[in-house]
C-alpha cells in the first residue's frame, strides 16, 4: 500500500512538472490539479484519524516543496528575463536619459508608454525606479473599468483627464501615434539606445518622446456640469463635451444636497471662472491643495474615484462624487480654500478588528485547552 502511495505521488509531481513545461500559460490552472489533491489527502488523513506520522509528514514536506516550486516558476516574466541577461546597473543611464519624464517640483504629471509587440518603450519597472508615473505601469492610476474597455482606444480626451504630459513610443511603432498627433501633441525628444524588453534579445533602440500640451493638470475647476446615470452615458458625454469646461457627474454617487449646490452654482452669474491651484503635498494616501477661485465651482482631481477616500475643505469634511467617468469631484465655494484628500478605508479598520478578535479567540482558546489538560 505504501509503495502505491509513493508511486501515485511521484506520478502527480511528474505531471505537474510536465504541465508547467508543456502547457505554458495554462500551467497556472493545471498545477492546481496537483497541489489541491495533495492538500486534500493531508486533510483526509487528519480528519479520518488514519494518519501515520511518517506518511503525513511526507505529504506535508511534499506540499511545501510543491508550493515553493510553484512560486518560483510563477515569478514575473521581468525577473526571468533579467536572470538570463547581464543587466548590471543599467538603470542609472536609463534614468538619466529619461530624466525629462520625472515630475517637476509642484507639478505632478503622468506618461503613457505605447507598447510595440507587447513591450513598453523602456525597461520593466523603470517608471518606479526612475520616479515617473506611467498610467499603465506598476502603481498606475488607471481605473479597472477603463483599463479593460479602453486601454487600446485611448484618445487625447482621456490623456488630458489623466494628466498625461508625455507619450513614448519605440521608433518602429511610431505609426501607432497617428491617432494622437496634432498641434497639441508634438515631438520634443529622441532618446538613443534605450535597452527595452525582452532583455534576452539584448537590443537597444531609439525612443521618441511626444508632449501633450493640452493636459488639464493634476487638478482643475469648472462651473458647469452634465448629469449622467450610467457608464454608457458617461462615455458618450466624454467624446462629445469640452471636458475643461464641463464636469460629467455620475448621479449614482452624489447626494441631493450636493446636487442643489451644483444647481445653484449653474444658475449664478455668467462671469468666467478664474482660479489658481497650488499642489502642496502628493502621496499615495494623501493629497493637499490650496485653491483660490472667484466663484463657486467643481474641483476635479486627476485621481481615480474610489471608496475610502475622504475630502476636507478647511478641515470640514465634504462629499466626493464621481466625475468624468472615473475621477474625483467636489463642490467648492469661492475664495481661498485648503483642500485635503485622505484615504481612510473602512474595510481596513474592519479587517484589523477581525484580526485582533481572531487572535484573542485563539489565545483564550489555547489557554482554556491548557487548563483543561
Amino acid at each position: 500500500m505504501k509503495n502505491r502511495v509513493y508511486i501515485l505521488v511521484c506520478i502527480l509531481v511528474g505531471l505537474m512538472l510536465f504541465s508547467v513545461w508543456f502547457f505554458g500559460s495554462y500551467a497556472n490552472y493545471m498545477r492546481l490539479f496537483f497541489i489541491i489533491p495533495i492538500l486534500g489527502l493531508i486533510v483526509f488523513q487528519v480528519l479520518c484519524g488514519k494518519s501515520k506520522k511518517k506518511i503525513l509528514m511526507f505529504f506535508k514536506i511534499l506540499l511545501f516543496l510543491l508550493l515553493c516550486f510553484d512560486l518560483w516558476s510563477y515569478r514575473p516574466r521581468a525577473f526571468r528575463d533579467a536572470e538570463s541577461a547581464d543587466l548590471g546597473n543599467y538603470y542609472d543611464p536609463v534614468c538619466d536619459d529619461l530624466s525629462i519624464l520625472q515630475p517637476d517640483e509642484g507639478d505632478m504629471f503622468r506618461i503613457y508608454g505605447i507598447r510595440t509587440e507587447g513591450y513598453t518603450p523602456y525597461p520593466y519597472n523603470a517608471a518606479n525606479i526612475c520616479g515617473f508615473y506611467d498610467i499603465r505601469g506598476l502603481g498606475n492610476v488607471m481605473p479597472y473599468k477603463l483599463f479593460v474597455s479602453k486601454i487600446y482606444q485611448l484618445n487625447n480626451d482621456y490623456h488630458n483627464l489623466l494628466n498625461v504630459k508625455y507619450l513614448l513610443v519605440e521608433e518602429s511603432g511610431e505609426d501607432k501615434l497617428a491617432n494622437y498627433i496634432s498641434e497639441s501633441v508634438v515631438k520634443v525628444a529622441e532618446v538613443d539606445e534605450i535597452r527595452i524588453p525582452p532583455y534576452t534579445k539584448n537590443e537597444k533602440k531609439k525612443v521618441y518622446v511626444y508632449e501633450n500640451k493640452n493636459r488639464f493638470g493634476y487638478a482643475w475647476m469648472v462651473d458647469d456640469y452634465l448629469l449622467v446615470a450610467n457608464e454608457e452615458e458617461a462615455e458618450e458625454a466624454i467624446n462629445n463635451t469640452s471636458l475643461n469646461e464641463f464636469a460629467i457627474v455620475n448621479t449614482e454617487t452624489i447626494s441631493e444636497d450636493s446636487l442643489l449646490d451644483l444647481e445653484e452654482m449653474k444658475n449664478s452669474d455668467s462671469e468666467n471662472l478664474t482660479y489658481d491651484i497650488e499642489l502642496l503635498e502628493y502621496d499615495s494616501n494623501y493629497v493637499s491643495l490650496k485653491v483660490d477661485s472667484d466663484k463657486d465651482g467643481i474641483l476635479i482631481l486627476s485621481e481615480q474615484y474610489f471608496l475610502g477616500w475622504e475630502v476636507y475643505v478647511n478641515d470640514i469634511e465634504k462629499e466626493i462624487f464621481e466625475v468624468d467617468y472615473f475621477l474625483r469631484g467636489s463642490f467648492l465655494e469661492k475664495g481661498e480654500n485648503f483642500v485635503e484628500y485622505r484615504y481612510s478605508p473602512k474595510s481596513f479598520y474592519l479587517g484589523v478588528a477581525l484580526m485582533l478578535s481572531g487572535l484573542m479567540i485563539v489565545l483564550f482558546g489555547s489557554l482554556y485547552c491548557l487548563r483543561k489538560k
